[in-house]
């Protein structure tokens, strides 16, 4: 095995870690915004109909909940499930890490080159005790 094999199947692990990890963010965001999304959309529902009922004459109340809920719940939906490595790669190389989402992503791929670098620390270390 040469340094391009063993490079490649970094970046493959790479890629696969990235992808798992953004995948499970973003299920959690998405979850996060739609939630939200649905409680303010309910409250400025609920608030507008009593406003109806108690005083006709100001029924706008309720309506800046119900638009901030629907921009919630728009925005949960247009959140992308799929993670881009390639995108990643290239707006990490033009401006670094822009969002949590990519810090926690590259933390979670740098934790795992470093259990394989570790292991391949023990395995040195034993050839080495083998050879003595």
């Amino acid at each position: 095995m040469d340094y391009f094999d063993e490079n490649k199947e970094v970046v493959d692990l790479e890629k696969k870690i990235f992808e798992e990890k953004y995948q499970k963010q973003m299920k959690a965001a998405k979850k996060v915004f739609l939630w939200m999304g649905l409680s303010f959309f309910i409250v400025g529902l609920i608030g507008t109909i009593i406003v109806l009922f108690i005083q006709p004459d100001i029924f706008f109340v309720g309506i800046p909940f119900a638009f901030v809920g629907l921009l919630f719940i728009i925005f949960g939906i247009a959140l992308p499930e799929k993670a881009n490595y390639e995108k990643y790669k290239k707006r990490i190389e033009n401006g670094g890490y822009f969002n949590i989402y990519d810090m926690n992503a590259r933390m979670a791929v740098l934790e795992e080159k470093n259990n394989i670098l570790e292991s391949k620390i023990k395995k040195l270390e034993d050839e080495i005790r083998k050879l003595k």
